[in-house]
């Protein structure tokens, strides 16, 4: 009796084949004002709200523009979630005024006092959060401070 073994080569998904990939900055970059970005990291946003912001930073700042026409096609394109999604989270940014929205065009909201979200836009400082003295004292410092420190 003779055991034979069969090999089956099944087909590699073309991700598989794809390089590694390496973000440079050669590749493009844009310009975003640290306090536009703490604001945000800050704000409590739900995921899909967050990519819509990040894709409207991509589209309106990563071509030096205010405010343009982004499609929820386009949207849905950059962030993976379908279009019907997109146009719903871009209107509750909308509405909480952390996006603008003049005709159809959107673009960021730069004065951060004026969102309607969860920290309004501010990270105040840990301090809120801790319960003793000596826990308060290193947290005085704003999220700005603890950012800009070098280790």
């Amino acid at each position: 009796m003779t055991n034979i073994a069969e090999i089956i080569n099944f087909p590699v998904p073309e991700e598989a084949l794809e390089e590694s990939r390496v973000a440079q900055l050669e590749d493009g970059f844009l310009r975003l004002a640290n306090d536009l970005l703490y604001a945000t990291m800050c704000s409590g946003l739900p995921e899909t709200e967050l990519c819509i912001v990040m894709a409207v930073w991509r589209k309106t700042y990563g071509y030096s523009k205010k405010m343009d026409w982004i499609s929820n096609e386009q949207l849905e394109a950059m962030i993976g979630k379908h279009f019907t999604h997109c146009s719903t989270a871009k209107n509750n940014l909308v509405r909480r005024k952390v996006l603008l929205q003049e005709g159809r065009k959107i673009g960021m909201n730069t004065n951060i006092s004026e969102w309607e979200t969860k920290n309004n836009g501010f990270c105040k400082t840990l301090a809120k959060l801790a319960k003793k003295e000596t826990l308060a004292e290193p947290a005085k410092k704003s999220l700005a401070e603890v950012a800009n420190h070098k280790r």
